[in-house]
């Protein structure tokens, strides 16, 4: 007796073709997520600098309220535009105003050389500028600025920041490739 073979059923490669598809489907689904995840982490690192940013510049506002000398001695907190932290006075070099009474002038040197060397700690070659706001009487301004480290094809947080000559001096501005900050108090 002969059997005769029947043809396989077309429905035969059908669950594997399926389960290809689906396989597919996912992989492009997770690629997805893994990009929505790596810009929620570059977003939430520069939400934490910049509030690092903005306790630093609260830090010296409430720095330059404390000192005795008050208003006579704001000129001494003053940096030029693109003063990198640390390139002022050491601490070495001045009085320790954290044991011992300073005068007004020494405290501001003594504030400023802290502050900037807490300021190059925080934030990735970070730098600041101390100005009088231009037509706002008894205003500073920080300018606070750092390395960024955005994602790859990002520029929002680059936009450019601009101070129109603060206190009669030169503009400031923010340079390429940096993420500034800018506060205004009046202490």
């Amino acid at each position: 007796m002969f059997r005769i073979m029947k043809p396989p059923t077309p429905i035969a490669g059908v669950a594997l073709l399926e389960a290809l598809v689906a396989l597919g489907l996912l992989a492009f689904a997770l690629m997805g997520l893994l990009g929505l995840q790596m810009r929620g982490d570059v977003d939430s690192r520069l939400a934490a600098q910049r509030v690092v940013a903005t306790r630093l510049a609260q830090d010296l506002f409430e720095r330059i309220k404390a000192n005795p000398g008050g208003r006579a001695v704001i000129p001494s907190y003053l940096i030029r535009p693109g003063g990198r932290a640390g390139s002022s006075v050491s601490l070495d070099t001045l009085s320790d105003c954290a044991t011992q009474a300073c005068p007004p002038q020494a405290l501001a040197a003594w504030d400023l050389a802290q502050w900037q060397g807490q300021l190059g700690r925080d934030l990735p070659m970070g730098w600041g500028a101390v100005f009088l706001a231009e037509g706002a009487t008894g205003q500073i301004g920080v300018l606070l600025g750092w390395r960024a480290n955005p994602a790859p094809g990002e520029t929002d947080d680059l936009a450019p920041i601009s101070v129109p000559r603060p206190s009669g001096g030169a503009p400031l501005s923010c340079p390429d490739r940096q993420i500034c900050q800018l506060l205004y108090s009046a202490p």
